[in-house]
């Protein structure tokens, strides 16, 4: 599992760092998308996994500003 922090032109940096060659992703992909390796060239974005890690977040900044 890998989450993307942030793009440069050619790659995409994941939150531990490693980076993936931005023509292995799907042309959608995020910032904060939950990556998962389908084939040796290829990722996909884990919806499901994505949508939770977005509410577990909005839901701890939620608690932290009550």
């Amino acid at each position: 599992m890998f989450i993307i922090d942030h793009f440069e032109p050619e790659w995409a940096i994941m939150d531990d760092n490693t980076r993936i060659p931005r023509a292995y992703l799907p042309r959608d992909a995020c910032e904060g998308d939950i990556l998962v390796q389908y084939a040796a060239q290829e990722y996909r974005v884990d919806a499901e996994a994505t949508r939770a890690r977005h509410q577990a977040l909005r839901s701890r900044m939620e608690n932290l500003f009550k």
